[in-house]
C-alpha cells in the first residue's frame, strides 16, 4: 500500500502545532472501528459496509484508507474489497496509485467484466474495484438492481467489502448505495458540519431504513498542548 494518511494530507490545512489532529489515524481508533465491522459479520453475517459523509470533503477516503491499512495488518487472510462509488469525485484510484481506466461505473454499463475491473493492491488481500472513466455518465440515478447485483457477485469472493459513497446531500446515487449496502457508517466532520445537517443526514438515513452502524466524527481539533497528552 504506497499511500495511508500522508497521500490525503495534502488536501487538509495543517493545525497549528499546539492541536491534536485527529481524524481516525490513531490506532486504537481503527482499530475500534475494525471491531465494530467485524462485530456486525459475526452476529448478522453483514459483509457490505458502506461510508457516507453529509457533504463533500469530509473524510470519508481517509478513514477508508486507514481502516483497510489496518485490516491489511491483522487479518492476513481475509478478503477485502474496496469499492470506489463515488462517481462525482473519485479518489481511491489515486491514492493506490491505480490507473482509473476501467471501473464500477464500466460494469455498471455493460462494458467491463466485474473480474477484470478488479485490481489487487501490491500483493496483499486488498482488492480495489475503481470508479472507472464512465463515473461522469453516472451522476443521474444510480441503477439500484445493477448495482445490488454488482454487490452480489463481489459477496461470493471476498469477506468484507467497504464502500467509499458520495455525500447523501448532495450525490443522488448515495442514497441507492446506501440502501443496497448492509450497514451504512455516517462520517460527519468536526466544526465544520452544523448540528441540523447531521441530523437531517441522519433521519435520511433511517426514514429510508437503512441500518446505521455509527457515526465518525472525523478531524476533530482538541486545543490542549501535546505534552499533556505524553503525560497521560
Amino acid at each position: 500500500m504506497a499511500k495511508t494518511y500522508e497521500a490525503m494530507q495534502k488536501v487538509v490545512e495543517n493545525p497549528s502545532n499546539s492541536w491534536r489532529f485527529l481524524d481516525l489515524r490513531n490506532r486504537k481508533q481503527t482499530g475500534d472501528l475494525e471491531k465494530k465491522i467485524l462485530q456486525y459479520k459475526q452476529k448478522n453475517g453483514f459483509k457490505i459496509f458502506n461510508f457516507s459523509s453529509a457533504r463533500e470533503k469530509e473524510g470519508v477516503s481517509t478513514i477508508l484508507t486507514n481502516l483497510v491499512n489496518y485490516f491489511k495488518f491483522q487479518n492476513s487472510d481475509h478478503k477485502i474489497l474496496l469499492i470506489d462509488a463515488n462517481f462525482k469525485s473519485p479518489a481511491l484510484h489515486k491514492v493506490f496509485n491505480i490507473h482509473n481506466g476501467q471501473g464500477l461505473s464500466d460494469v455498471l454499463a455493460n462494458e467491463q467484466d466485474l473480474e477484470e475491473s478488479c485490481i489487487p493492491i501490491e500483493s496483499t488481500n486488498i482488492t480495489l474495484l475503481p470508479c472507472g472513466q464512465r463515473f461522469a455518465n453516472q451522476t443521474d440515478n444510480l441503477n439500484q438492481e445493477k448495482f445490488m447485483t454488482v454487490l452480489n457477485g463481489c459477496k461470493d469472493h471476498y469477506n468484507t467489502i467497504l464502500i467509499d459513497s458520495a455525500p447523501l446531500l448532495t450525490s443522488p446515487n448515495a442514497l441507492s448505495i446506501a440502501l443496497s449496502s448492509d450497514v451504512t457508517f455516517l462520517v460527519i466532520q468536526s466544526l465544520k458540519v452544523q448540528k441540523e445537517v447531521a441530523l437531517k443526514t441522519k433521519l435520511l438515513l433511517q426514514d429510508n431504513e437503512c441500518i446505521i452502524g455509527g457515526v465518525i466524527l472525523n478531524k476533530v481539533l482538541q486545543a490542549i498542548p501535546n505534552w499533556i497528552y505524553r503525560a497521560m
